[in-house]
């Protein structure tokens, strides 16, 4: 397989997907491939239009597409299958909650970003506007979600928050910070600022365990192993 860049990484904290990008100037040329026994499986080929997958609490895989909305990967057939509720919106990707509610961003690094939720029923609502949002991370119990933000646009637009699914901030990330990945009691959050690693205590915001590591970071899918 040819190198590429990584377009995101996710996971539900027992499988994990990534989307390469052959082309940098041309992001839709990603394809997704599933991580699993230490080799890239391919999911869906570049060219296909299909990028930023995610993976649902059942271990369902989805993907988005430019001015197409949401896919699911059909286990079955092997086929990729649109989720009607997301109409044809561009969405920079979708977290998954256990009962098929997905959660996405509109208008994606704008002072209009706006979360809205969708199910597969055909309901979809915008749920509340917050500037310049890139992504959000669905906790594994399904009750918070964590925001995310480019850097070349954090200076201007603040930081990070922790929202309930109904978009009422219940926590600020800490100045400079930005989340990669929920721990498995939806408590904590991985934590990353330049090559420092942290952890967040989401209750009390306390920022806990950093350790330097030699590049920075922007993304990260929990693996968490089976329990003990």
């Amino acid at each position: 397989m040819q190198p590429f860049a990584l377009s995101n990484v996710a996971g539900n904290g027992d499988r994990v997907v990534i989307g390469g990008v052959r082309d940098e100037s041309d992001p839709y040329t990603d394809g997704v491939y599933e991580v699993a026994g230490g080799r890239l499986v391919q999911v869906a080929t570049p060219g296909s239009g299909l990028y930023a997958p995610s993976v649902g609490p059942d271990g369902s895989l989805s993907a988005v597409r430019p001015k197409a909305g949401v896919f699911r990967f059909d286990e079955g057939s092997g086929r990729w299958r649109h989720v009607p509720a997301s109409g044809t919106l561009t969405l920079p990707g979708v977290a998954w909650r256990d009962d098929g509610q997905g959660f996405s961003v509109v208008r994606v690094n704008s002072p209009r970003s706006t979360l809205i939720t969708f199910a597969r029923d055909g309901r979809r609502q915008d749920v509340a506007s917050f500037p310049c949002m890139n992504l959000v991370l669905l906790a594994p119990d399904g009750e918070a979600l964590a925001t995310t933000l480019p850097a070349s646009v954090r200076k201007r637009c603040g930081d990070a928050h922790v929202l309930t699914t109904d978009g009422t901030i219940v926590a600020d990330v800490p100045s400079g910070w930005e989340p990669l990945a929920w721990g498995k009691d939806s408590e904590h959050l991985l934590l990353a600022r330049s090559r420092t690693l942290a952890v967040l205590d989401v209750a009390s915001g306390e920022v806990t365990e950093p350790v330097r590591v030699s590049t920075e970071l922007w993304m990260a899918a929990p693996l968490w192993g089976s329990p003990a």
